[in-house]
């Protein structure tokens, strides 16, 4: 299995509670990529209903766009969860 390149020097553990940060601004993350999509995708909606049968080709621009942005967002989700997943952790506190 071929090694990720990404970390020229093995990291340091890293504690419990910042890593718990991070899941969840990846999350966050995620979020955000997925309100994008649904704008676009009311967007498209909005088009359709409201505009004329010229705004057709955008209408579907905008459903398409709505697509790539939410599984982007997912692809991105995907990738940074499983790094995070190899960062060695440590405890703190009392044992």
């Amino acid at each position: 299995m071929e090694q990720d390149k990404s970390f020229s020097v093995p990291p340091a553990p890293v504690d419990l509670f910042a890593l718990i940060r991070t899941e969840l601004a990846n999350e966050r993350t995620l979020l955000a990529w997925l309100r994008t999509s649904l704008a676009l995708a009311a967007a498209g909606a909005g088009l359709l209903r409201l505009g004329g049968p010229s705004d057709r080709p955008y209408a579907i621009a905008a459903f398409l766009a709505a697509v790539f942005v939410a599984v982007a967002g997912v692809g991105r989700f995907a990738h940074a969860r499983a790094l995070i997943a190899r960062v060695p952790t440590r405890r703190t506190g009392p044992e």
